[in-house]
Parts: structure tokens; sequence; C-alpha cells
């Protein structure tokens, strides 16, 4: 007995297709162990050292906070009037008084 052939979606089928071409070329560009993990390729000693570089400078900043010696709300005042002085500047006024 033949069996009749299914209906399939015209759409679904050039997709099916699309994607047979995408994973040939895929194989073709990178091979077929493409999908095998290949390790950290920088390796372990260069992530520690950056993670500890990366704790370093955060161990700064936390210290510089707590020391004082950076303050978020001059930086956001002096960023305001820069802003201000910018937006002015571009209006043709006059650029506003420092408090």
């Amino acid at each position: 007995m033949e069996q009749e052939p299914k209906n399939i979606d015209p759409k679904e089928l050039a997709r099916q297709k699309r994607m047979e071409n995408q994973e040939k070329a895929m194989d073709m560009m990178f091979g077929k162990n493409r999908h095998i993990y290949a390790g950290n390729i920088w390796g372990w000693r260069f992530s520690i050292i950056s993670l500890i570089g990366i704790l370093v400078v955060v161990i700064f900043m936390i210290i510089g906070i707590l020391s004082g010696n950076i303050n978020f709300n001059d930086q956001f005042e002096q960023a305001k009037e820069a802003k201000e002085a910018k937006e002015a500047k571009l209006k043709g006024d006059s650029i506003p008084d420092s408090k």
C-alpha cells in the first residue's frame, strides 16, 4: 500500500530546508565537532588574576566611599551644573551662577 503524502505547509517545508542548509553551512565552517565545549580559552590562571583585579578595585571603591574621599552627592551636583551650563550654552543664555 502506498501512503498518501501528508499535507505539509509550504512555509514549514521551506523553514526545514533553510534549517538544513544552515546546519550544513555551519558544519562546513566549524566542523562536525562544533557542539563540543571547547573550555575556558583564557585558562584558570587568567580568570583568577582578573577576579582578583576586580575585587581590588571594588575594595578601593568601598574604602574611598567609607573614608569620604569619594562623595557621590558632590559628583551629582557637579554633573548637574555641567549639564545646565551646556544647555545654557546651546540656548545662547548666560551661564547660570554657581552656588
